[in-house]
């Protein structure tokens, strides 16, 4: 990742864990937006793009 920003952190996800019911699907997720940059969550159908949101509410 390239970061053309001033290096302040303006969105971050540390360790995050979840699923639905009984059926684990984030284990240890990630993610650190810097300033000015422009990111993408990509993955098949029930990968837990949307649930990585949903839990960072």
């Amino acid at each position: 990742m390239t970061n053309h920003g001033s290096g302040e952190i303006l969105f971050s996800i540390e360790d995050l864990q979840g699923g639905y019911g009984d059926i684990q699907i984030l284990n240890g997720v990630n993610i650190k937006v810097p300033e000015k940059s422009i990111v993408t969550i990509v993955g098949p159908n029930g990968a837990g793009k949307s649930l990585t949101l949903l839990l960072e509410k």
